[in-house]
This record gives structure tokens, sequence and C-alpha cells, in this order.
């Protein structure tokens, strides 16, 4: 196998890891330091504590601190009705924090509705799928970005498919810079106008990486390779514009779910 075909798949099955959310949630604290948020009103740590089962979490049990968070929930705090829909896995509460303009929450009902969940009349599942994807893509969300790119580029709307990808990479998303890169390298898959001095420039950013990242390792790929099709005035152009990019855009981060 080629190397250059070689790093085809490795991309591909890195930005498909990505998308599908298998990059690690960051656990940021104890569960001392949860029951101290949680005593201060901090729903997500509330939420934390609402699952730990039979460890212990304080002076409340698991489930008197559910009965805290469907409290807020019933208050009409549409983050507390999507946390209780990771806790209990009851579509509803889903619905419920979406309906009240939750941006994840948006995102994460399109794709249980992607997954088969609920029911519908013939043809309205993929209208519902739309409908949350655009808006939570509307709220900024770059996940709901990319995902929504890919839906309108899977009916040939190729351009308006590219802007709103171009828009995740824009804010530092991870697999939307990468993803982007490879697009300005190759041409496609959104019948992008190929860009050699961009896709250098972007491939830089991602160096910034983990030495152990297969999106770093890809990145280093396609700059070696890269490398040898450019130009001196070229490569210098890159570079110039690398340091514009970092200068002028968010660092790059994988957009996670807070919990």
């Amino acid at each position: 196998m080629s190397r250059p075909f070689k790093r085809k798949i490795l991309i591909f099955h890195v930005l498909l890891g990505l998308a599908l959310g298998h990059a690690p949630l960051a656990v940021a604290t104890t569960l001392a330091g949860y029951l101290q948020a949680a005593n201060q009103g901090d729903i997500h740590a509330i939420y934390q504590l609402a699952r730990q089962g039979e460890h212990a979490t304080g002076a409340l049990s698991p489930a008197q601190w559910q009965a805290r968070l469907q409290t807020k929930a019933e208050q009409g705090d549409s983050e507390a009705m999507r946390l209780l829909w990771r806790l209990h896995d009851k579509l509803g509460w889903l619905e419920q924090s979406a309906e009240a303009g939750n941006a994840m929450a948006r995102w994460q009902l399109a794709r249980q509705y992607q997954a088969g969940r609920s029911l519908f009349w013939p043809g309205q599942r993929q209208e519902a799928i739309e409908k949350w994807l655009r808006l939570a893509a509307m709220a900024n969300l770059p996940q709901a970005q990319v995902d929504y790119a890919a839906l309108l580029a899977a009916r040939g709307e190729f351009d308006q498919g590219r802007g709103w990808y171009v828009k995740a990479a824009e804010q530092g998303h991870v697999p939307a810079v990468a993803g982007y890169a490879y697009m300005l390298e190759t041409g496609g898959p959104y019948r992008v106008q190929k860009d050699l001095v961009k896709a250098y420039a972007l491939n830089v950013q991602l160096l910034a990486l983990g030495s152990g990242s297969d999106l770093r390792r890809n990145a280093e790929y396609s700059l070696e390779s890269l490398g040898y099709e450019m130009t001196a005035l070229q490569l210098e152009q890159a570079r110039q514009l690398a340091d514009k990019w970092r200068r002028t855009h968010p660092p790059l981060r994988v957009a996670e779910e807070r919990l």
C-alpha cells in the first residue's frame, strides 16, 4: 500500500472517530471538588454526584442529587434537562432541552434521530434531523456545523456545505481544521478549489497537537508531501499565512460536551 493511500485511510478513520464523539472528555476535578461546586449550585457538579452510584457523595445520596437536578430542569434550566437525558436516557428530556434552545441538545437530538430513536411519519425523520442540525450550527456549535455541512453536501449543496465546514475550522475545531486542510490539498470532498499554500498553513497549525496524535502525524506527512510540490515562494507564503492564522484564530480544540 502506498504512503499517500495509507495517509488517506488514516485521516478518514481519525476524523470519523472524532466526528462520532470518541475524543476523551476531560475530568477536571475530584469528588471533593464536585461536592464543593454542587453546594454552590454548579449544575454539572450536581450531575456528576447524581451518577456516582454507591460512591460517597457527601450529605446527600445520588438519588437526592438527581432530585436536585430534576428540580432545576422543571424550573426551566435547559442544561439540567439535557443532563437528565444523559442520566436516564429518556429522550423526552433531550427534546425539551432542544426546544428550550440548548445548542448541544439540538445537535445531540439530531444524532439520536439519525440513530433511529423516536417514531416519525415517512419523510419526517430527515426533516427533524436537518432542523436540529441547522439550529445547532447557527448557534455556532462546531461539531454541528461539520455534521450540517455533510448533510448539505450529501444532497449536492457543496457551496453551502463548504461554508459551514469552514466556519467550524475557523473556530479551531481540530477535526474541521484537519479536514479543511485535506480538502485544500486534494480538492475533495466538498469540491474545494485546491490551495496548497493554505493547506500547508493549516497543517502547520496541527503540529501543535500532542506527539502521539494521529492527526499530527498526518499533518507531518502532508507537510513533507506538500514541500516537494511547492516552490520556495509558495512555502514562504504558507509560513506567513500560518503565522497570521495562529494570531487571528482561536487555539486548536476538540469541541467537547461539558459534563
